[in-house]
């Protein structure tokens, strides 16, 4: 068992060992050999994967952040436009005016159908 084990690892290992053993150790080496190359290909596979995750990251990171801006102005926006909004509707009470119903931001989306 231990010495077939020992001749197997000499033989994957070396070509002097692989000839030595004979067609066995020949055959012994072809299998290191394709082992080998396997290991090189999954490495190389693993190493275009992580690449491409590391792309797809840094896109995603990007639109995050574009995101994020256009959020933060966009909430900024709706704060003044709420107040506004807002003021207009008690000078437009204090002037005797009734301003026509507005819509929350729920229901204009209901009545759109934004956000289904």
């Amino acid at each position: 068992m231990a010495i077939g084990y020992i001749g197997r690892t000499a033989a994957e290992t070396s070509e002097t060992w692989a000839r030595l053993l004979g067609p066995l150790g020949r055959r012994w080496r072809e299998r290191g050999e394709r082992r080998r190359q396997i290991r090189i290909e999954q490495r190389e596979a693993r190493a275009a994967d992580l690449e491409d995750m590391t792309r797809q990251r840094d896109y995603l990171a990007g639109a995050l952040d574009t995101c994020r801006s256009e959020h933060e102005a966009t909430a900024g926006y709706l704060l003044y436009d709420a107040r506004w909004h807002y003021d207009a509707e008690l000078a437009a009470a204090a002037a005797g005016y009734e301003s026509p119903a507005h819509l929350s931001l729920r229901q204009w989306r209901d009545v759109n159908g934004v956000g289904r």
